[in-house]
């Protein structure tokens, strides 16, 4: 019977990077004992960067706990925060990658117990976002310098933005693979989509709650005269934010109007229930 498996890659932008000595083993995975099991060009010791417009040669050594069908390449790039898959390599055929010690090719399925070597060209493309990367590491050591507080949570207008940040990314990821002819049926991007969206539907009203409130703080603030009836006159109440509960009264009855002794009214509307 044939297992399928799939060979796990993490190469990361601006992050701990296997490189050399010592390394480390993806999550899920077997340790990496050899000192020589992993060779990253242009890396001596981690973290490697990998530079946008150049290519990297990675090789490692590795073996099969068990006759494997299909080999897969699941790579990641580290960009600030988020491991967002690596755009032309993941998810892509493995077999053709794998050779046997005495360097001739390897053919999957892979054998139990023999010594393989995976030699593969990481290509990083001009279109990775740099400027979102930056944007990433800034806010990141701000938090780390105490700039940001975050000792009560992340804010509303904080979350809001990552959602944001966040969709966008996986977006882009799913458009270009769509461009490049990939198949995007069952992604984990497509996933991740419909969560944050979900999300973000879910803080709408809020948001609109919140420019309203800060619309009339803004216009109160102006100097000058302002009419009577202009509704930035009226005060602000943040306890709107929060819906409140709607209590219905029911009786069997209809019900009168009643003046209190202060000369206010108070309505009530009647509802006639029928068994």
């Amino acid at each position: 019977m044939w297992h399928v498996t799939s060979l796990l890659l993490m190469i990361a932008l601006a992050s701990e990077v296997l490189a050399g000595t010592p390394v480390k083993s993806c999550k899920d995975a077997p340790p990496i004992t050899e000192s020589n099991a992993v060779t990253i060009s242009g890396c001596d010791e981690a973290p490697c960067k990998l530079e946008k417009k150049s290519s990297t040669d990675l090789h490692f050594k590795f073996k099969v706990d068990k006759e494997t069908e299909t080999v897969t390449n699941k790579v990641s790039a580290k960009i600030g925060p988020m491991d967002m898959p690596f755009i032309g390599v993941d998810g892509t055929d493995a077999c053709s990658l794998i050779f046997l010690g005495d360097g001739s090719p390897a053919s999957c399925p892979l054998k139990e117990g023999v010594e393989y070597v995976y030699r593969n060209s990481i290509s990083v493309s001009e279109m990775y976002p740099k400027q979102v990367t930056q944007l990433v590491d800034n806010m990141l050591a701000r938090v780390k310098r105490g700039e940001v507080s975050t000792d009560k949570g992340l804010s509303f207008l904080e979350v809001k933005y990552h959602m944001l940040l966040s969709y966008l990314i996986n977006l882009t990821y799913v458009v270009l693979r769509k461009c490049s002819g990939e198949k995007i049926e069952d992604d984990p991007a497509i996933d991740r989509l419909v969560e944050i969206r979900t999300v973000l539907e879910k803080m709408r009203p809020i948001d609109h709650k919140l420019k309203y409130l800060i619309d009339k703080l803004v216009m109160t603030a102006i100097p000058g005269s302002t009419n009577s009836q202009d509704p930035s006159n009226f005060r602000a109440n943040p306890a709107n934010i929060i819906r409140k509960l709607v209590v219905e009264l029911r009786t069997t009855g209809a019900l009168a109007n009643y003046a209190t002794e202060a000369g206010l009214s108070v309505i009530l509307l009647a509802m006639l229930v029928w068994s």
